[in-house]
């Protein structure tokens, strides 16, 4: 899925933005910001098997990411969230809803 490429260049955003955030004195945006990243990188994985759990955490975290992205000053970040969101939310019949 193309969508996952995305959204692993989205979390390589983040995560290189959390470390600029703590390098500059603010600890608790980037901490934010690199747990959220982390979690992206296990939302993908489960993207890439069409689990539902997955598509239900990656609308809140990539829609959570749009805001702390702003924050954080990135322009290119909250795009590639709102495409994700987007994307998810019209292929949203192709998850399987019987998965744990």
């Amino acid at each position: 899925m193309i969508i996952v490429g995305l959204g692993f260049l989205g979390m390589l955003l983040s995560l290189f933005s959390s470390f600029a955030l703590i390098g500059e004195g603010y600890g608790v945006l980037g901490a934010i910001l690199l747990g959220l990243a982390a979690l992206e990188a296990v939302v993908l994985v489960g993207l890439l098997k069409l689990q539902f759990w997955a598509f239900a955490i990656a609308i809140v975290v990539y829609s959570l990411g749009v805001i702390l992205d702003l924050a954080a000053g990135q322009l290119f970040g909250p795009l590639i969230s709102i495409v994700i969101v987007s994307y998810l939310l019209t292929i949203s019949n192709r998850f399987d809803y019987s998965s744990p």
